[in-house]
């Protein structure tokens, strides 16, 4: 099966932004209010098909989404209500140079967005730069596309990966088999989960090395480097400096500290849908996750569960949206 990465699952709140815009008019003296539904011109496609990345930087008001079976990057003004083409034409490839002529082939995980910092010489205050990293899964690349202030190359580049293989070494050489997500960090320059050779990749900027695993799928605990995974999909960090894996063919979350040893934080390797402390939870296939330092917990993206569940530090899981069954249904 070419794809083999089950596609996190936001449609129920992206398609909605993609395809229609809800004004809401409020009746005098006490009448029902109306709402008047119309389209969304803005988008060519005018919907998102199994869009599986989102990303957003200091400058809140534009939320970037990765469409993944549209092969492209979308930016989704919050404050304007508009969902525009960033980068892709549309059709799949593998094609660097201006967001409008760049072609990517499945794109799921993004990172980074538009990034505010004080100008050395104002006038104006501020510079912008719209720095976004893409996990190009199909092509088993990472690119960046960068505008504005700072980028060493307008529009979309190749940063790290050559062809689909397994392979250490610098940036442009190394191999990756369908990576799905891109973890930027400050000091390590950032960690990539390679899905298909079941490992977690590190980039400094200039070489790849692998950090965890060693490209045969299994579900082993242990230092790092002896550890097994089986397809894992999306890194996070929280504020001490233990990353966290979402393993998704193992329907478990990984624990690597600080000094190198990887446990299970929650899931037992079994699919289920079960809530309670780390080794009691059960999982179906999750694909995201994120550390959120003001809760100090985890939240991932259960996919075959059509949930969102929290994971506290010390591993005890519950669900934080959702109800299991698939469905449209706000609230």
């Amino acid at each position: 099966m070419r794809r083999i990465i089950p596609i996190l699952l936001l449609t129920a709140f992206l398609v909605m932004i993609g395809a229609i815009a809800v004004r809401r008019t409020t009746k005098a003296q006490g009448g029902p209010a109306t709402f008047t539904i119309t389209l969304n011109a803005t988008y060519q496609f005018n919907t998102l098909r199994k869009p599986a990345g989102l990303t957003m930087a200091n400058v809140t008001q534009f939320l970037y989404i990765a469409d993944s079976e549209h092969h492209n990057i979308l930016e989704f003004d919050r404050t304007a209500g508009t969902l525009t083409p960033l980068a892709g034409t549309g059709v799949a490839g593998y094609v660097n140079g201006a967001g409008s002529s760049a072609r990517f082939n499945y794109p799921t995980g993004l990172s980074g967005g538009m990034i505010q910092r004080p100008h050395p010489f104002p006038p104006p205050p501020f510079l912008y730069t719209k720095a976004i990293w893409i996990t190009d899964t199909q092509n088993s690349v990472v690119r960046l596309y960068c505008t504005g202030y700072g980028c060493q190359t307008q529009g979309v580049t190749t940063a790290v990966g050559s062809t689909q293989g397994y392979a250490n070494g610098g940036s442009l050489a190394a191999k990756m088999a369908r990576p799905t997500g891109y973890y930027p960090h400050a000091t390590t320059g950032g960690y990539i989960a390679d899905a298909q050779n079941h490992s977690i990749r590190s980039w400094d900027g200039t070489n790849v090395t692998t950090f965890a695993g060693n490209g045969t799928a299994g579900f082993v605990n242990g230092f790092r480097t002896s550890a097994r995974f089986n397809v894992p999909t999306r890194v996070t960090e929280d504020s001490s400096g233990n990353d966290y894996v979402v393993d998704m063919g193992n329907n478990a979350i990984r624990k690597i500290d600080s000094a190198g040893n990887v446990t299970t934080l929650a899931g037992t390797g079994v699919r289920g849908y079960v809530n309670g402390a780390g080794a009691t939870a059960q999982f179906s296939m999750p694909t995201s996750i994120r550390f959120d330092p003001t809760t100090n917990a985890l939240y991932v993206t259960d996919s075959m569960n059509n949930a969102i569940r929290k994971i506290t530090l010390a591993g005890q899981v519950t669900t934080y949206a959702g109800a299991q069954q698939g469905g449209y249904v706000n609230g």
